[in-house]
């Protein structure tokens, strides 16, 4: 029987996020390099950033898809209502019907993140 075991060293994903110095962007933050590469200013990118995500809530609430070639489309998944168990008790629970906003990522996006991502960690 062949070993499943790798013989490279697994790093966890603390390790990885502390090796290649992974912080959250927060939306301002991301409005300030957005300006930063556009010479608008922050407060207009802020605005239109806001503006922005909030058109894509509305627009998935209206029950349509936004598709961003090169980026990943927006869709709304609909949950069949169900029943679902307490893990400490056991007992029983009712879940409704919901409808789950979801992002799937284009192949080029997840591309060129695993290649930046890559090398990142070759230089550290």
């Amino acid at each position: 029987m062949k070993s499943t075991k790798t013989t490279s060293k697994t790093l966890t994903r603390e390790q990885i996020d502390e090796r290649i110095n992974i912080k959250n962007i927060t939306k301002d933050e991301l409005a300030e390099k957005i300006a930063e590469k556009t010479g608008v200013a922050k407060k207009t990118v802020k605005t239109v950033l806001t503006d922005t995500l909030d058109s894509i809530i509305e627009i998935l609430a209206e029950g349509n898809r936004i598709e961003l070639r090169g980026f990943g489309n927006f869709k709304v998944n609909y949950k069949e209502p169900r029943i679902a168990r307490n893990p400490a008790t056991n007992a029983p629970i009712n879940l409704g019907e919901k409808y789950v906003p979801y992002f799937k990522i284009s192949p080029a996006f997840k591309e060129q993140v695993d290649e930046q991502l890559k090398k990142l960690m070759k230089k550290k």
